[in-house]
């Protein structure tokens, strides 16, 4: 049997070295080269896709190489995360302003579980409760009564982009007279109507049994109870949060409430918010 020489070895090894290391020169530039996702579409984590060269100058980064419905972030990526409007903040409307009242630091007893972002704003509004018409227009008040709105109006947060929506509901009687020293406490009603419109299919009429939910962030879109539902905004492009004063109707045509007392009980208007998906 032949043997081969230790030159003869080495000499095969050192050629064996450089054509791997030739092979690894080739070889790094096509690797580099080629588009491996990572996590939220890039290394950078922006969830946005790579986009490759074939992409029109037009095409939005968004809607690159959608292959259809997804709720992987790096697809669908959030625009806004999170709006909130507080009572007295830009974009919110008491109509008719003159009949929603706003508590004062000398009002006694005070509702709690409001939301206030700014205390240069009031902590919450309230007004009394009015019948609604019937069943089918419980956003509509009875004849004789004055309608009381307040609402929240979410601009420019995008047609066709979806949020959750909630709204914040204080708790516990608010005294009504501002005379100080003189205390007139209300209660809220049962039962709170609460309309969403500048959405798809819109607008939904939620009708909140604060009872059973209780306060604080209510998410609407199943009349308070859970729910993890999405509205999608319209061609317009708001999304409007509208709490009415009237007291609902059931299909009787009775009160939905057998103890509700319209123009003695109150309803709050404190805040609302929506959240990107």
């Amino acid at each position: 049997m032949e043997r081969i020489s230790t030159t003869r070895s080495k000499g095969l090894r050192t050629l064996a070295y450089a054509v791997l290391t030739a092979a690894m020169f080739v070889a790094g530039p096509i690797a580099s080269a080629q588009d491996y996702q990572g996590h939220r579409g890039n290394t950078n984590r922006t969830g946005l896709p790579t986009l490759s060269p074939s992409t029109p100058p037009l095409s939005l980064p968004t809607t690159y190489n959608n292959p259809g419905r997804s709720f992987i972030r790096w697809w669908d990526p959030i625009q806004t995360a999170r709006i909130s409007l507080d009572t007295g903040d830009p974009g919110t409307l008491a109509f008719p302003a003159g009949n929603w009242s706003f508590p004062t630091s000398g009002t006694s007893p005070f509702a709690f579980n409001f939301l206030q972002n700014n205390t240069v704003n009031p902590a919450y509004a309230f007004t009394t409760t009015v019948p609604a018409l019937d069943f089918n227009n419980q956003t509509v008040a009875a004849a004789g009564s004055t309608l009381a709105t307040y609402s929240f109006t979410f601009s420019a947060v995008g047609a066709g982009q979806e949020y959750e929506v909630f709204l914040n509901v204080p708790v516990g009687p608010t005294d009504t007279d501002p005379t100080s020293g003189v205390s007139d406490p209300h209660f809220p009603q049962r039962y709170l109507v609460v309309q969403v419109s500048g959405v798809v299919g819109g607008p939904f009429t939620d009708i909140i049994d604060t009872f059973a939910e209780g306060g604080g962030l209510i998410q609407l879109g199943n009349n308070g109870a859970f729910t993890n539902n999405v509205f999608t905004v319209d061609a317009v492009g708001d999304i409007v949060v509208t709490v009415f004063n009237t007291a609902p109707r059931s299909p009787a045509g009775g009160f939905l409430d057998p103890l509700a007392d319209p123009g003695n009980e109150l309803v709050y208007a404190d805040a609302a918010l929506i959240v990107g998906q």
